[in-house]
């Protein structure tokens, strides 16, 4: 836990010698953190922190007002960077840190996008509309293009897959036709497994995965059922899901809480403000490595149920 670390905190004026400060010849392997005179903070790891203090200065916008220093042992630098990471965020601290947090301060890819007063309204649930744009009428494949599509749309239940998989892109992904690909992905029949059961469908934002339809692999049962992670600081009520747990599983954004279920997750105000406010920490993390695995076909399916609740409106 960060409690057992003995942080010294100095304050640091941008003339004076870090040497002065810090022996050069004491231990300088530990986990530090950083703070700007915009009000961010940033925390990080180093075998020689007045090495890497340099290269922030260089390359970090803005001015380091003050800074932490904590020693540690080579072995325990990355748990414990983790550990500062999550108890900063829980503590509040915007941190400028993309590994390991939920929501990053600075996310200007997205703020091209969607502006942050926007972002802030749709976390809120204050901006309820269904805004798509031209995406219904845009169709990048055809089924005979992609057999996982065409298998996914054999399934007996693809209907309610389909359904699934809007709710989370309506109740939790802003601007979803702007957003779609470069900010989240969708998946048909992902090649990587899970303990849960057999991966039927996807929804990836930046690396993380947001959301899963999920079929029971057992011979017996191809009960259809949905894995949604959301932020695990907001208060959940009891609900009648089938389990909720608390995973460390991504080291991209920390901890999340996960649930499970085989009704919508969003008819709870809570459970779809949660899972917006971790969509919106992992949009403004920018481009994930999932975008390559997007299936626009499934996307394509998605936005015509999208579109066609649109008009019942």
């Amino acid at each position: 836990m960060t409690g057992k670390l003995r942080f010294t905190r100095y304050d640091y004026d941008g003339n004076t010698s870090l040497s002065a400060l810090l022996q050069p010849d004491g231990p300088l392997c530990g986990i530090y953190r950083l703070e700007f005179d915009d009000g961010t903070e940033y925390v990080g790891q180093s075998v020689n922190f007045l090495g890497r203090f340099a290269t922030h200065r260089r390359h970090q916008e803005g001015r380091i007002v003050a800074f932490s220093f904590a020693c540690v042992a080579l072995e325990d630098l990355n748990d414990l960077e983790f550990k500062t990471i999550h108890q900063r965020e829980t503590d509040g601290a915007r941190l400028r840190n993309f590994i390991g947090t939920r929501s990053p301060a600075n996310g200007p890819t997205l703020d091209l996008v969607f502006d942050k007063a926007a972002q802030e309204a749709w976390i809120n649930d204050d901006d309820t509309s269904l805004v798509l744009g031209e995406r219904a009428n845009v169709t990048a494949a055809t089924a005979t293009q992609n057999t996982r599509f065409t298998r996914l749309e054999k399934h007996p239940d693809f209907k309610a897959i389909i359904q699934f998989l809007a709710d989370y892109v309506e109740k939790a992904i802003p601007r979803p036709h702007l957003t779609e690909r470069r900010f989240w992905s969708v998946t048909a029949y992902p090649s990587t497994g899970s303990p849960y059961g057999r991966r039927v469908a996807v929804i990836s934002i930046n690396n993380v995965e947001v959301f899963m339809c999920l079929e029971n692999d057992r011979k017996s049962s191809n009960e259809l059922f949905w894995l949604i992670n959301v932020d695990p600081s907001i208060r959940l009520p009891t609900m009648t899901m089938l389990a909720s747990s608390i995973s460390n599983d991504y080291a991209s954004v920390g901890r999340v809480r996960q649930l499970f279920g085989d009704k919508s997750p969003f008819e709870s105000p809570q459970v779809a403000y949660a899972a917006r406010s971790l969509a919106m920490g992992l949009l403004r993390k920018g481009q994930g490595m999932m975008a390559r695995y997007h299936n626009p076909l499934l996307a394509d399916a998605i936005f015509a149920e999208l579109e066609r609740r649109s008009k019942l409106r």
